[in-house]
């Protein structure tokens, strides 16, 4: 994947994730504290690594934290998983390739997105979407 395509991707994930889950209101930033700087460059990690096949110990070296450190914060942020926020990124970016003209196969969209299991993803993607992955891809195309 090219340098540019990947930091476009990376504003689409970052902007999705803004929008996705909740975080401190605008112009209203929370107390900064280690443990929040911490958490923070973990999720600047993971938004910056989220098509690269990475672990929870690769994110908790990222961050500075113990892997139990980092599952506790994710939990405490989040109420979900480091690996579960790495693949609603990842759905995300693999999403808006499907909602684009793209005449990418889903497979390597999946790929592109960071999905080593094609099988995995498309259950994921229907799951946190509702519908098949070529549906949204139909929908896109006007069909």
């Amino acid at each position: 994947m090219s340098e540019d395509r990947e930091r476009e991707l990376t504003r689409f994930a970052a902007g999705g994730l803004l929008t996705a889950i909740p975080h401190w209101p605008l112009g209203q930033p929370g107390p900064q504290t280690a443990a929040s700087a911490r958490f923070a460059r973990a999720e600047t990690f993971l938004l910056e690594h989220a098509t690269e096949q990475i672990t929870v110990a690769d994110i908790a070296d990222a961050a500075g934290l113990s892997v139990r450190g980092l599952q506790a914060a994710f939990n405490r942020h989040h109420g979900i998983t480091p690996l579960a926020y790495l693949r609603r990124i990842r759905l995300l970016l693999a999403r808006e390739q499907l909602q684009s003209d793209s005449d990418a196969s889903i497979a390597e969209i999946a790929r592109e997105a960071g999905f080593a299991h094609l099988g995995r993803f498309a259950g994921a993607y229907r799951d946190e979407f509702g519908e098949l992955t070529r549906r949204t891809k139909q929908i896109a195309r006007g069909w």
